[in-house]
């Protein structure tokens, strides 16, 4: 049994997170390119556990109260590097679209103009709209498009990825602006209390 947890545990769970993403990119990369399903259901499991490791390393870092500043501005840098490569995969393997490209475009503008994050909000309705929704939401359509290439389901999947696209893009809407303009006490809403201060 641990007696004592490494006060550097979320920054090492955020660094595995950006050595794993270049790996799950070049397993997706092949799955399209190469057709191979092998690939795709690596690429997606390597995925699966970045997008659980996000959500991990905030949890712990509260509940422990392990938070830094630096270690905040660690995750919001391995947050940036996570979307401008699945942008990066989207783009290589020719999967982009316009609901896509605005979405990412919104929140690479956002990062660059200055972050600023869920410090202020209202009601537990808004947990909804947290921003960690918007890279789960583009995994599952990156699962999606993937193994579509790989298995060919049906038809109506282009239906389903087609809309999907398009509630990411709504999302990364509302998180915007619930960042921006949402007033209230972050503490008051219990979801938030288990990530990271920004």
């Amino acid at each position: 049994m641990f007696t004592k947890i490494p006060s550097s545990l979320p920054n090492l769970i955020t660094a595995g997170r950006m050595l794993l993403t270049p790996l799950a990119v070049i397993f997706c990369a092949r799955a399209v390119i190469l057709k191979e399903a092998f690939s795709a259901l690596a690429g997606l499991f390597v995925f699966i556990i970045i997008v659980g490791s996000d959500i991990a390393d905030g949890v712990i870092a509260r509940k422990l109260s392990l938070t830094t500043t630096e270690g905040a501005h660690f995750d919001i840098l391995a947050d940036f590097f996570y979307r401008f490569s699945l942008l990066l995969l989207f783009c290589l393997t020719g999967k982009t679209s316009f609901f896509l490209l605005t979405s990412f475009s919104l929140l690479f503008v956002f990062f660059i103009t200055g972050y600023c994050p869920f410090r202020l909000l209202t009601s537990e309705k808004l947990l909804l709209y947290s921003g960690k929704s918007v890279p789960v939401l583009i995994t599952v359509l990156l699962g999606l498009l993937i193994t579509d290439d790989c298995f060919q389901f049906p038809l109506f999947l282009n239906t389903i990825i087609k809309k999907l696209e398009a509630v990411i893009l709504g999302m990364t809407i509302i998180s915007i602006m619930i960042k921006l303009f949402c007033r209230g006490n972050r503490d008051s809403v219990p979801l938030l209390r288990l990530t990271k201060q920004y």
